[in-house]
């Protein structure tokens, strides 16, 4: 046993994202795969980052804008304010309101994801809701875990503007014997992990992915279970990938993906850059080296451990001018860890709690109020965290 798993046995059930709901169906051993490592979680940098202007929206071609950071009181466009007030409407002549969780800025990020399109909203908000309500609590099968400690998909450092980058290996679910239902739970309990612990609102909403494709041939990759992702994911993951590596891609990956492209948003495809190679230029533009494993041109060394997260390194490389104030180093006990985590991050302000997976909304409902609508069915809300 390592230092590192024996050091991850001494878990508390505080410093996981584990709730009151979820504490009777996870069992004390499992706890380092719900652990959340403050480092990581709120660099101490992140408290007094501002995004640049241009990563607020984006616009790619001749396409309409895309936001991408909803900032906590504003301010948003007059087509945003007015497709918000257009859909609280639609809901209250349907006599419904929004459902719980759904604050302004949420829904102002179904509405951008549906081209403001007030039916096409009101329908995702719906579908979304029961999907979530669905998939909570997140419980982690032995399957879903198995995945994790063998790297299908993990998230190693943050780029420049603190984004934190997730890696996807691909061999992993190629094998034999591999539940794609592990796959899908695997993959939205890491994503939904991300959202709760690592992102901040309103100046770090987003992530990079790097998928890792591994040279797999045609015949190796799952097109049924790929076409599921990435449908369900656009439906439920609204402008949440800033950029999409895809590396080792050989012909037959390139086959699929015209097989595959269909079912992506124009905005998902204008995010995506392919290499054949295992390295790609544009992802140290995004990121500085100490966040980067080495396979992909980064100088942290390659993992062998996976999950759960830690911080990697203090240089993030950010634009001084999006810090607001002169950083003063703040050094926090951490857990040790083997060599592939470099031991001494620091640079690191605790959050006064892991985010649970499963919580009351964390931002108010924002807009003029209106007439009480009548009650709605209680199908069309739910009691938990909104993606």
């Amino acid at each position: 046993m390592s230092d590192y798993d024996r050091d991850l046995e001494h878990i508390k059930i505080e410093e996981t994202c584990i709730t009151n709901e979820m504490v009777d169906q996870v069992d004390k051993e499992d706890y380092r795969y719900y652990y959340v490592d403050k480092n990581l979680s709120r660099p101490h940098m992140l408290e007094y980052y501002t995004p640049p202007e241009e990563l607020l929206m984006i616009t790619i071609g001749k396409k309409a804008p895309e936001r991408m950071i909803y900032p906590l009181d504003g301010p948003f466009t007059k087509l945003e304010e007015d497709s918000y007030e257009e859909l609280l409407d639609y809901f209250y002549d349907k006599g419904e309101e929004l459902p719980e969780g759904v604050t302004k800025r949420r829904a102002l990020r179904f509405l951008n994801g549906n081209s403001f399109d007030i039916k096409k909203t009101y329908e995702n908000i719906i579908k979304h809701i029961e999907w979530r309500g669905e998939m909570k609590p997140f419980i982690l099968s032995e399957g879903d875990m198995n995945l994790l400690d063998k790297g299908f998909i993990y998230i190693h450092g943050r780029d420049k503007n603190f984004r934190p980058i997730l890696v996807i290996n691909a061999k992993i679910i190629a094998g034999k014997g591999v539940d794609p239902d592990d796959v899908f739970n695997t993959a939205w309990f890491v994503c939904h992990y991300m959202i709760e612990n690592i992102l901040k609102r309103g100046s770090c909403e987003n992530w990079v992915d790097i998928m890792d494709l591994g040279g797999l041939s045609f015949t190796k990759i799952p097109v049924k279970a790929l076409k599921k992702f990435i449908t369900e994911s656009q439906v439920h993951m609204k402008s949440r990938i800033a950029k999409m590596f895809l590396l080792h891609v050989t012909w037959g990956i390139r086959t699929i993906y015209s097989i595959v492209s269909p079912f992506l948003e124009k905005r998902t495809k204008e995010k995506i850059i392919m290499n054949k190679g295992g390295y790609n230029e544009e992802i140290l533009e995004l990121a500085h080296p100490s966040q980067l494993e080495e396979k992909y041109g980064g100088e942290a060394e390659n993992l062998t451990e996976f999950w759960p997260p830690f911080a990697i390194s203090d240089e993030y490389g950010c634009d001084p001018d999006c810090i607001n104030q002169p950083i003063e180093p703040v050094q926090l006990e951490r857990r040790k860890v083997k060599k592939v985590r470099q031991k001494e991050v620091g640079m690191s302000l605790a959050p006064s709690h892991p985010v649970k997976f499963v919580t009351e909304p964390v931002d108010v409902v924002e807009g003029p109020k209106r007439k009480q609508a009548p009650k709605a069915d209680k199908n069309s809300g739910c009691k938990c965290a909104i993606f």
